[in-house]
């Protein structure tokens, strides 16, 4: 994989990140407390929202990104880390993250 290319996933690989870290850390809009004598209003009165979270999908997807961001400065992106043959341009394209060419993730057995 030229070094062009691989520029070109890692920025999509970077805005992706950036993308889902920015969507968990924006703080959402908490309507204002209603401030009343009335019971039944203050029951019904809206909860503070949590902040949000990193599930564990977004804390896998993370990772996987992090890791094929590392494959990219260590210049073993793009080759399947199982054959060591190169993986395709449009399967990386569907998967930046992918660590495995067609053939290989097709014969592994699942995790």
């Amino acid at each position: 994989m030229t070094q062009k290319v691989a520029a070109q996933f890692k920025k999509l690989l970077l805005a992706r990140r950036e993308d889902i870290t920015r969507r968990l850390i924006q703080p959402e809009e908490v309507p204002a407390p209603i401030l009343s004598d009335d019971p039944l209003l203050e029951a019904a009165a809206p909860t503070p929202l949590k902040a949000p979270s990193l599930d564990a999908h977004s804390q896998a997807l993370l990772m996987e990104m992090d890791e094929a961001l590392a494959r990219i400065e260590s210049g073993a992106y793009g080759e399947c880390i199982s054959c060591g043959k190169e993986i395709g341009t449009k399967r990386l394209v569907a998967f930046p993250c992918t660590r495995y060419c067609l053939a290989c993730k097709s014969t592994a057995k699942p995790a």
